[in-house]
């Protein structure tokens, strides 16, 4: 009875190791989702998860397509976009933007902007007001979420993490951005 008692312990003392959750490596939990930075020195951070995202979108206008995200509700507006010159977006597109520091710019290939609600005001990036390189966005990664069907269509949804540094204006003010980083759910774009 007594190896019963060794051979179960060793077991369950076994299947909790392997089971165990290991979160000292300071990766971000799966489901987080995040935008911080520092504006004109004072630290932001809007967090949220997969489930309660609601604000991924994308879509297209003539010859160019945009995906982007953010965070919506009565506490925080705060939205970050891709555009391309194409007629859709997939995931080969996003992968092939890791590590590449993309311009804030009007009529550009590949563009990359920031919409933020500050006290009603809406601030948002412009090119005028951020010269390249010393001002971007950058993704560092790409990484396949889900299948997301809404209202019948079937869009693939991607974990996109990256940086940036750039300015935000509303009429005549302007706000610095720096050590901005974001991990946001990001969905492909095709007619």
């Amino acid at each position: 009875m007594k190896s019963f008692y060794l051979i179960f312990s060793i077991l369950v003392l076994a299947a909790l190791s392997s089971c165990k959750k290991d979160t000292d490596d300071g990766e971000t939990p799966t489901d987080e989702l995040f935008i911080s930075f520092t504006i004109d020195g004072v630290q932001k951070k809007y967090v949220s998860n997969s489930s309660t995202s609601n604000n991924t979108n994308g879509g297209s206008s003539g010859n160019s397509a945009y995906t982007g995200a953010g965070f919506f509700d009565f506490e925080k507006d705060i939205y970050i976009s891709l555009d391309l010159e194409k007629d859709s977006i997939v995931g080969a597109d996003l992968e092939a933007l890791i590590g590449q520091k993309i311009q804030i710019c009007d009529i550009c290939p590949v563009s990359m902007g920031m919409r933020y609600d500050i006290d009603g005001d809406d601030y948002s990036t412009s090119a005028s007001n951020n010269p390249y390189p010393a001002n971007y966005f950058k993704i560092n990664s790409v990484t396949f979420y889900r299948l997301n069907n809404t209202l019948g269509q079937n869009a693939k949804e991607y974990f996109v993490t990256g940086e940036f540094t750039t300015k935000l204006n509303y009429s005549t003010t302007v706000k610095n951005v720096t050590n901005g980083q974001f991990r946001l759910i990001f969905q492909e774009v095709t007619d």
